[in-house]
């Protein structure tokens, strides 16, 4: 690049930083962009003339964007301040080995390292967007299956990019106090909260007993992979008893810029299958509830459709 502090900042300079924030802020590729600029959340970001001067439009425009992305993240980045650009637009001190606090190149580099992060203010978990309850004794297997469809491949992209996840959580309660429904309680407490997002599944609030696998959006295929399973730690005869979570896309790949589809498939499988003499059943009310977590303040994202295709009650 051409600039320094002091000196004109040319047209083909601020285009590059133009095309860097555009990245983040715009469409981008794969689990790069937030889709920004069609939300009419801010306007576009003004493409400069090579041979004209770089306006206050232009950098006013390219401020407030990238500076959302910094704010969605959390980060610490030192773009100029807009009233700075707005008054010499053209001679912009910026540089921090220049000996002054502004660093253009440093933030847009920042942002971009830090584009899959959202801050926790930056985000909202919606809770209990479908609940599958059993109320009624069963000793194989329950399954609660569902999808959550994107209105477009890209907005499933926005949604993961800005730091949307979907959230699986179980419990079962009251019954008989027997081996059978405490190992069905303790799988279920020790589950947490588990949550699949852009590039990997994991869970919070749990305990021992859960593994995960590094799956996320961006891994799934159209076949089921398994994302989380849960077993019995007691030991015994309940060691076999396992609560899986699947994920697969249904559509796959739809669109030109590094998509997985917009329809995604889920299921929770609770498998009792233990062997013992005297073949006891689970009792009491176990359930599945399905959350997610989507970016909102300063972003605007669209929001997953959900709907259950196979209910807990369908089981046996």
């Amino acid at each position: 690049m051409t600039y320094r502090q002091g000196e004109i900042i040319v047209a083909s300079d601020f285009n590059t930083f133009r095309t860097d924030v555009l990245n983040i802020w715009d469409v981008g590729n794969g689990d790069r962009g937030y889709g920004q600029i069609d939300t009419g959340g801010a306007p576009a970001i003004p493409l400069a003339v090579i041979g004209t001067d770089v306006g206050s439009a232009e950098w006013e425009a390219f401020r407030s964007a990238a500076q959302t992305c910094s704010d969605h993240h959390g980060s610490t980045t030192t773009f100029p301040p807009t009233p700075a650009l707005a008054v010499d637009a053209d001679i912009i001190a910026h540089e921090a080995d220049d000996g002054n606090a502004y660093d253009i190149d440093g933030s847009l580099a920042t942002i971009d390292t830090n584009r899959l992060v959202a801050d926790a203010g930056s985000v909202s978990a919606i809770t209990n967007t479908l609940v599958s309850t059993r109320n009624t004794s069963w000793n194989t297997a329950l399954q609660h299956r569902f999808t959550a469809l994107l209105p477009t491949v890209d907005d499933a992209r926005y949604f993961f990019n800005s730091g949307g996840q979907i959230h699986f959580r179980g419990s079962r309660s009251g019954g008989a106090g027997t081996g059978q429904n405490a190992s069905w309680t303790e799988i279920l407490t020790n589950m947490g909260t588990v949550y699949m997002d852009s590039t990997t599944t994991s869970n919070f609030g749990g305990a021992a007993g859960w593994t995960f696998a590094s799956i996320g959006y961006f891994d799934l295929t159209t076949s089921f992979q398994e994302i989380a399973t849960g077993v019995d730690t007691t030991g015994g005869s309940y060691a076999t008893n396992e609560a899986r979570i699947d994920a697969r896309t249904v559509d796959g790949p739809g669109g030109a810029n590094g998509d997985t589809g917009r329809n995604l498939e889920f299921r929770i499988r609770y498998r009792d299958i233990h062997t013992n003499p005297w073949g006891d059943t689970v009792n009491g009310t176990i359930d599945s509830r399905i959350d997610y977590q989507i970016a909102t303040s300063p972003l605007t994202i669209q929001t997953p459709i959900f709907a259950s295709s196979i209910v807990l009650t369908d089981g046996s």
